[in-house]
């Protein structure tokens, strides 16, 4: 049987496929099934794999060298699609809005490109098709089946509405930051509202929680880092007349710089807990501790945007933002002292990610493709 090539792959038709059959984390099975007959056509090697959902692929050079790992996720959001597009989302309340269907077909595309030139490739190249990113611990999850062994550098990519089609985003340092979340209790003591008296009530201390915690880290960090303090939700009481024993809110801490995540989560817990002690109430806290930063190594980003501009793509300064990535976990997590880069794919739009009515354009697919089984090929000689 003749194998596949990615000349010979319907590119629009699969994108439009994955489009309107998205899947939200862990459960991205037909995805995964739709991945799988493709590369079992295309001939690749399949790596074990421990996950109900994703997979991975390893394409060997036959000349030597070192090995690279190339990140694409396949998760959906909750989120109804609200464009007009043709292939829109068939799956209600679900949707492709954060571009993970242009980054599954373009890392496809660039595994079968490599697979076809393994005679001149050296090194080996691990592609990686990741479930659950958009729950923050997939990445977490791949690589404790040991899959970064050896890996020297890890590679991933991410579209934006904010670069046109045929433009990279490319800068050194952090990119995105760390993703944490918090829950707070505040436990008082219930009674009548005609009788305060009586009681101690936790609304106006979990009031000023909500006021002065944001601010906390501003003052406690760098004012010179970026970093950011929500309140997303708070919750107390059930009547018009009656004190509530307990008042809850929760959010999230975002940071650049990995430190100042550090020294602002201990400013949070001392402030909290002084805080409701000195006004006789209690205090419970529950962290979960996130991906880290995403950070790009220079050598990286220099020799991928020199490679770019090579071959006809415009470089620019990727923005910053304080949304996170678990592609972070790689670096932090895997093989030590391998270097990481994360690309920013320019698709055009009107919209950005996270959007109901965001649209990657097609377009840059073919462009993405080719450009990364070059980079790859490139980096391994």
């Amino acid at each position: 049987m003749t194998q596949l090539t990615w000349e010979g792959l319907d590119k629009q038709g699969l994108f439009r496929w994955f489009h309107q059959h998205p899947e939200l984390g862990h459960a991205e099975k037909a995805t995964t099934a739709r991945l799988k007959a493709i590369l079992q056509q295309a001939g690749l090697t399949f790596l074990p794999w421990q996950l109900p959902t994703g997979l991975a692929v390893a394409i060997d050079g036959a000349q030597p060298g070192k090995t690279a790992l190339l990140r694409a996720d396949i998760d959906a959001l909750p989120i109804t699609e609200k464009t007009e597009l043709a292939y829109k989302s068939q799956n209600p309340g679900c949707m492709h809005a954060c571009g993970h269907d242009f980054h599954m077909t373009a890392v496809l595309g660039a595994a079968l490109l490599l697979q076809a030139q393994r005679a001149k490739l050296h090194g080996r190249v691990l592609v990686v098709f990741q479930p659950a990113e958009e729950t923050s611990g997939g990445a977490a999850e791949v690589l404790q089946g040991g899959i970064a062994r050896g890996v020297s550098e890890y590679w991933g990519l991410h579209v934006t509405n904010a670069l046109p089609v045929g433009t990279l985003g490319l800068s050194s340092g952090s990119v995105m930051a760390s993703v944490d979340s918090f829950k707070v209790t505040v436990t008082g003591k219930g009674t009548h509202g005609a009788t305060p008296e009586k009681g101690n009530n936790p609304l106006p201390i979990l009031a000023a929680l909500v006021q002065e915690l944001p601010v906390l880290a501003q003052r406690k960090a760098d004012p010179l880092h970026a970093k950011v303090l929500s309140i997303t939700h708070v919750e107390g009481g059930n009547t018009w007349n009656v004190i509530p024993e307990t008042a809850f809110l929760e959010g999230t801490l975002r940071c650049q710089d990995p430190e100042d995540r550090a020294v602002v989560k201990q400013a949070f817990y001392t402030f909290v807990e002084k805080y409701t002690a000195a006004r006789g109430a209690r205090s419970e806290i529950l962290w979960h501790r996130g991906p880290a930063p995403v950070v790009n190594d220079t050598e990286l980003i220099e020799f991928a945007a020199e490679l770019a501009r090579h071959n006809g793509w415009q470089v620019r300064p990727v923005e910053l933002s304080m949304a996170g990535d678990d592609f972070s976990y790689y670096k932090e997590l895997g093989a030590p002292g391998a270097l990481s880069a994360y690309m920013k794919i320019g698709v055009g739009g009107a919209h950005p990610i996270h959007d109901p009515a965001f649209q990657a354009d097609p377009a840059a697919l073919e462009p993405t493709a080719q450009f990364l089984a070059a980079l790859l090929t490139a980096r391994l000689q």
